[in-house]
């Protein structure tokens, strides 16, 4: 029988992965950009990170550094496979 403490630890653990790269993301848009970006504006999925809700003057900011942006959470993250920002 499959027991499910294991799945629920696996799951704990994907989410705190999840949190700390946001973390990260945030923290590294807003020494490069100096824009302030909730949590919840952050989506990653498929290497990619997606922003939502954010107004488009701090969107703006973010593309012009995008590469800078990106290198930074590649070289700080080791494993992090961010490869663009939409």
């Amino acid at each position: 029988m499959f027991n499910i403490s294991n799945l629920l630890e696996k799951i704990r653990i994907i989410q705190g992965q999840d949190a700390s790269l946001r973390t990260l993301i945030i923290n590294t848009i807003k020494k490069n950009t100096g824009a302030e970006l909730l949590p919840e504006s952050i989506v990653v999925k498929s290497s990619k990170i997606f922003l939502k809700n954010v107004s488009s003057a701090a969107k703006s900011e973010i593309f012009l550094k995008k590469n800078q942006i990106l290198q930074e959470i590649k070289v700080t993250k080791e494993g992090a496979n961010i490869k663009d920002i939409n």
